[in-house]
């Protein structure tokens, strides 16, 4: 309730107060003049009453609203708080992965790569780039060099292969004629034997 309502309540409730006494007091005088005297304050009297009972009807149902209001903004801030504890531990298990993360031992580390200097000499345009970016070029670097010697390793077993297969070739070749020099030394004997039987 507003001030302004309080105090006209209190108002009536005093001007209720002083009918009251003035009916009692009515008693002592006259019965003729004093009851159509107390009829005319009791019916002020039963309006101030009804006045101050929508007032009590009014009051109590502002307070029966405003413990609802009260109510709602309870559980809105509980469900807040609940909320707000749900994001601190997503903070603290975020926070904690990304920990882990930095303490990890990552597998570019290993890596044999040339030092940041050496690459920064070789490629000047990474002279003002942060850790960050002269680390992603090296790794590239790294990836665009180990593909090319992977290029070059899958051409020399290509070569390796044909070598290989060259060499069987000629194996064979050289095998067939082994046993065609033997076959043609074991025609050749008698022959030999021939003439050394008539060179004698």
């Amino acid at each position: 309730m507003s001030e302004n309502a309080i105090a006209e309540c209190l108002g009536t409730l005093e001007s209720a107060k002083n009918l009251c006494l003035q009916i009692h007091n009515s008693k002592n005088e006259d019965p003729v003049d004093g009851q159509q005297k107390v009829h005319e304050i009791r019916k002020q009297l039963s309006a101030r009453l009804l006045l101050l009972r929508a007032v009590n009807r009014e009051s109590y149902e502002q307070l029966q609203r405003a413990k609802g209001a009260t109510g709602d903004h309870r559980a809105s801030l509980e469900q807040a708080l609940v909320n707000l504890q749900a994001l601190q531990y997503q903070k603290l298990h975020l926070n904690a992965i990304i920990k882990d993360f930095h303490d990890k031992e990552h597998l570019y580390t290993q890596l044999p790569l040339i030092s940041k200097e050496e690459f920064q000499k070789n490629h000047s345009e990474l002279q003002n780039a942060s850790d960050h970016e002269v680390m992603i070029a090296r790794l590239h670097d790294e990836l665009s060099e180990r593909q090319r010697l992977s290029g070059l390793k899958q051409d020399l077993l290509k070569r390796k292969a044909t070598l290989i297969s060259e060499n069987k070739a000629k194996r064979i070749k050289l095998e067939k004629l082994d046993d065609k020099l033997e076959a043609f030394f074991r025609s050749v004997v008698p022959v030999q034997e021939y003439y050394r039987s008539t060179s004698l």
